[in-house]
């Protein structure tokens, strides 16, 4: 199972984080089996024009036309570190 976090950037300047995780997919796969385009949507889906188009510079993706989302971190975690996110509601 892997935590990813995402990087949001939004029009105005905001910058927030993102957090989830995907029990069907192993850290050792990342790169090789599924990449940031196939993480992405799993989470937010395609952009409107489709992925060559919405990426931008650095990795990061256009999406709704005011924000820039981008995968920041991948890490494999296990049921323990899964439950303390929980507690701390880093992830539902």
């Amino acid at each position: 199972m892997i935590l990813v976090k995402f990087g949001i950037l939004v029009d105005s300047g905001e910058h927030y984080n993102e957090y989830s995780y995907f029990e069907s997919f192993k850290g050792v796969d990342y790169l090789d089996s599924y990449n940031d385009e196939t993480l992405l949507e799993e989470c937010y889906g395609e952009p409107d024009c489709g992925f060559e188009e919405a990426m931008q510079s650095a990795g990061a993706y256009e999406y709704y036309e005011d924000r820039l989302i981008s995968v920041t971190y991948v890490r494999e975690i296990n049921d323990d570190e899964l439950n303390t996110l929980r507690k701390f509601n880093f992830v539902i």
